[in-house]
């Protein structure tokens, strides 16, 4: 069963505003369809045995990291966070909103390798932007991610960010 960062990610995909080439997350102008969302990869190598050696199909997606907090923990949380010196896109506890009973979005994010992406934010490596799971602020809580293969994974992304906002930005 998908856990609530899927479940929100695959909301997105299949409501019907991303199709629209006038929506405010659609900078690009991408026709988005319905058949964005991929449960699988496939495709051709273009070009192999030369420089231009490149995989044939569109790849990646979008995911998404949640915590688990009750009120008083979400309150805690958001203090530590700003003691900490995180980067933030929310800078008011209010407009912290959850993603499903208590469980608040802490980062929205698009790759083409999300595998290793979702590991990435494990580390705190100051050659990728991440957001340090591993740091002490995130101790004694439960964090869940998900995510989904598709197409068109900036335009996502950014309905995501407007329409679910998440707490963190990367961390560098």
């Amino acid at each position: 069963m998908a856990n609530q960062v899927v479940e929100i990610i695959q909301f997105v995909l299949r409501k019907s505003a991303p199709y629209n080439t006038n929506h405010q997350a659609n900078k690009k102008h991408t026709q988005c369809k319905p058949v964005d969302e991929k449960s699988f990869l496939e495709g051709t190598v273009d070009n192999s045995g030369t420089t231009a050696c490149v995989l044939s199909d569109e790849r990646g997606g979008v995911y998404g990291f949640a915590i688990e907090l009750t009120k008083k923990q979400k309150k805690k949380f958001f203090e530590d966070i700003v003691k900490a010196g995180f980067k933030r896109r929310i800078l008011n506890l209010d407009d912290w909103k959850p993603i499903a009973e208590n469980y608040y979005p802490l980062y929205w994010g698009k790759d083409v390798n999300l595998g290793f992406r979702l590991y990435e934010h494990t580390k705190a490596n100051k050659t990728c932007a991440s957001i340090a799971l591993c740091r002490p602020e995130f101790a004694g809580y439960k964090i869940i991610y998900g995510a989904v293969l598709c197409k068109n994974r900036d335009v996502y992304e950014s309905i995501l960010h407007c329409d679910y906002s998440d707490l963190l930005k990367n961390h560098r």
